[in-house]
This record gives C-alpha cells, sequence and structure tokens, in this order.
C-alpha cells in the first residue's frame, strides 16, 4: 500500500512540475507538498518494514530459547548421570587403594569394581539448535546480551572442557591402566582372577590409581559440578526472559 501511494505522489508531483496552467510559484508549492508526502510514505514504510522484522525475530528469539531450554534440561540430566558415573569410578579406585594399602580382597567387591580400569565415557551435549543458529549469524537477535554470553559460554567453553577431560579419562584407562591389568592378571581353569591382589599392590598400579584418583576428584568431578549448575543458571536466566 505504501509503494502504491509513493507512485501515486511521484505521479503528481512530475505533473506539477511539467504542467502549464499554474506558475512556477503553484508548482513549486504543489512539487514540495507532494514531496513531503512521499517522504512521510518513504517513512511509514520503513518503520512497518522494520517493525515486521522485529516481530519475526523476537519470535525466532523466543523459540531459540525455549528450545534451548530443552536441551539444557536433557543436557544437565546426562551431567548428572555423567557424576554419577564417575563418582563409582573414585569409589571403586578408594577401594582398590584400600586393598593395595593392605585390606584384604573381597570377591564381591572385584566383581562390583573391576570395570574401573576399562571404562570410558563420553558426554554428548545437544548442541546441534544452538550451532545451528550461531551458523545462521542470528545471536544479534537476542536483546539480553548477558543471557547470550552466558549461553555462549556453556557452549564454547564449559562443554568443550567436559569432552576434553572425558578424553584425558578415557585415554588413561586405554593407553595406562587398562594394558597394565591385562598384561599382568592370571586366571584360573574358571577364568577367575587369582593374582588380583598383587596386581593392585603392585607399585605402578598403585601410582596409575593415584593419579585417576587426583584427575576424577580435583578436575573431573568438580567440573561436572560447575557444568550442571552453569546449565541451571541459563536454564533460570532463559525463563526470566521469556516471562
Amino acid at each position: 500500500m505504501a509503494e502504491d501511494e509513493i507512485r501515486k505522489h511521484t505521479k503528481a508531483a512530475i505533473s506539477a512540475a511539467t504542467g502549464k496552467q499554474h506558475g512556477w510559484k503553484h508548482k513549486l508549492h504543489e512539487i514540495l507538498l507532494e514531496v513531503m508526502i512521499i517522504i512521510f510514505a518513504v517513512s511509514v514504510s520503513i518503520w512497518l518494514h522494520n517493525w515486521s522484522d522485529g516481530l519475526k525475530e523476537k519470535k525466532e528469539a523466543k523459540e531459540f530459547l525455549q528450545g534451548l531450554k530443552l536441551d539444557l534440561e536433557v543436557d544437565t540430566f546426562n551431567l548428572v548421570n555423567s557424576k554419577s558415573f564417575y563418582q563409582q569410578e573414585l569409589d571403586g579406585i578408594n577401594y582398590f587403594l584400600a586393598v593395595a594399602a593392605g585390606q584384604p580382597l573381597s570377591n564381591d567387591s572385584l566383581a562390583k569394581y573391576n570395570f574401573v580400569f576399562s571404562a570410558s565415557t563420553n558426554l554428548e551435549a545437544n548442541t546441534s539448535r544452538y550451532t545451528g543458529f550461531k551458523g545462521s549469524a542470528k545471536f544479534e537477535i537476542i536483546e539480553n546480551k548477558d543471557l547470550l554470553g552466558e549461553i555462549i559460554d556453556l557452549h564454547e567453553v564449559v562443554f568443550s572442557h567436559i569432552q576434553v577431560l572425558d578424553n584425558v579419562f578415557n585415554n588413561y584407562n586405554a593407553t595406562k591402566t587398562e594394558p597394565y591389568v591385562f598384561a599382568h592378571v592370571q586366571l584360573d581353569n574358571n577364568f577367575n582372577i587369582r593374582n588380583a591382589e598383587e596386581v593392585v599392590r603392585s607399585s605402578q598400579m598403585k601410582l596409575q590409581m593415584l593419579l585417576l584418583k587426583s584427575l576424577i576428584s580435583n578436575s573431573i568431578i568438580p567440573y561436572h559440578q560447575k557444568a550442571i549448575g552453569k546449565c541451571k543458571e541459563v536454564m533460570k536466566g532463559i525463563d526470566d526472559e521469556l516471562d
């Protein structure tokens, strides 16, 4: 509609300028009037266009934040489970360190904790929605820049660091503890380990367990707790933004 008005008044301005029935003062007055109407129509058209784009961007931002919160709810659940996995790993290591210090080995505990020397894990955060939004260069439509910064930090720093810690743990078990155990355990005719205490009490195994314990208790579990807290903070920020 605004385009039609602009064309209409542009024709009127041209007609006033080329008409011969009025003097130049009258023509100038009509031309200026039509130009002012055109400027007003253009301004209204631009405002309507920007207003429409603004509504569209607000809708996109809201849908992104709503979807991101759902992703973070799943991520938080997975982080809690991952933290629980590492806590079980730590419990097993502490048990075997107690055996290494002289406590008798229980077959039930051996069966319960023998996984700790070959375990692996990998937290896969739900980042596809975030990555797609980032790739489409739409971050600027998020009005709350503090919240945006928290979202970016969570995905680019926190989740990435969790993956690094997982990789360090997996690599250590795959290249250190698991090969050592497989190289030194002895099995009886029923395929039961018959020298578990000897393996656990070896100096090299004790050192490897102490290093694993330090990694898990000082880095991995505390950082998981930080990541869980960060997810909750971002979800609360999203709720506050959408209220």
